[in-house]
């Protein structure tokens, strides 16, 4: 990695410590007071130091109290270690491993490299200055990777994050949201064993619309405390409980496809969730009223449509939900 820092141009203060005995040194390098200017190829941005504490030792390196700036983003309170070589006491975390510790405010010229770094879809392009406080991330390649801390979005929602993910997994075990118009907490675990998913709180379009930069997935206001988990006994299927309310619903579905639903109210029970819609449009078609019953007992979700009108007409029948595709057959 090393390698990689180039333009290297600045000051500290170093102290060498070989170790307590010429017959076992183990050399280790503290530098403070730094000073510096470099560019990492890694990163398409300047980086300048003005403050700090870097330790260097046989198996790790370690860096605390850094304060500067990435580009035009700052951040003060930057704590890093990363071991070089496994250790007895690194074996459970691995030699590879990266840990951070920063507060910071980051721009839309940084924010954007990362959402390119980590492949983060356009749609979830978030607005900027973002604000991090007491933010902790852990990275390790082909491992468990995490995210926690609180982010503030200038003129838009403070939210407390707590995720890890890893290949197959993604769990969310906390996140807050909270401004003028929605207030949520809500928390999701998903992989291949299962999914648990919880919501509780109000959300509104206007706190979307301050976070996201191009808001194409959602509109509308919902409200309630409603929350998914796997069902433990059976090898498929979903278990529901609570209530939720929506309006002026205007969501994308994973096939691109936009459904708009004027008002709908859910009310859930074992694996059965009762719904109870007004003024459906989706495609060239529109339900008012509707009234179904969604099944989460088998592997792909199917919702029996009770009582409906279709643009006037009669309209019961049975809608399948597969991965991206919806599959309806109207009776």
């Amino acid at each position: 990695e090393t390698s990689l820092v180039t333009n290297l141009q600045g000051s500290g203060v170093g102290k060498l410590t070989l170790g307590d005995s010429l017959s076992d040194i183990s050399a280790q390098v503290d530098i403070s007071a730094l000073n510096f200017t470099a560019d990492y190829q890694r990163i398409p941005f300047p980086i300048k130091v003005e403050d700090g504490k870097v330790e260097f030792s046989r198996n790790s390196v370690s860096v605390r109290d850094l304060q500067g700036s990435i580009g035009d983003s700052l951040f003060s309170k930057l704590a890093f270690r990363a071991n070089l070589a496994g250790s007895d006491e690194d074996v459970s975390q691995g030699s590879d491993r990266i840990e951070l510790e920063l507060d910071g405010t980051f721009e839309e010229g940084f924010v954007a490299w990362l959402s390119k770094t980590f492949s983060v879809p356009e749609a979830y392009t978030v607005r900027t200055p973002l604000l991090l406080s007491d933010a902790k991330i852990g990275w390790q390649k082909d491992a468990r990777n995490s995210f926690k801390g609180d982010v503030s979005i200038k003129d838009g929602p403070d939210l407390t994050l707590d995720v890890d993910w890893q290949k197959g997994q993604l769990s969310v075990h906390k996140l807050n949201l909270k401004d003028q118009y929605s207030d949520v907490v809500s928390a999701l675990d998903y992989s291949a064993d299962g999914m648990t998913l919880k919501f509780s709180g109000v959300l509104q379009n206007e706190t979307l619309e301050a976070m996201f930069v191009d808001l194409g997935f959602g509109k509308g206001r919902v409200e309630g405390n409603f929350s998914l988990k796997s069902d433990e006994v059976k090898p498929v299927g979903l278990l529901a409980s609570g209530d939720l309310q929506g309006t002026n619903l205007l969501l994308t579905l994973p096939a691109g496809d936009t459904l708009a639903i004027d008002r709908v109210t859910l009310s859930a029970k074992g694996s059965l969730v009762d719904a109870d819609l007004s003024k459906i449009l989706w495609r060239d078609m529109a339900w008012d009223p509707v009234k179904a019953t969604i099944d989460f007992s088998r592997d792909k979700p199917q919702v029996t449509v009770t009582e409906a009108k279709l643009c006037g007409l009669d309209a019961p029948g049975l809608l399948t939900i597969d991965g991206q595709n919806l599959a309806l057959d109207i009776t």
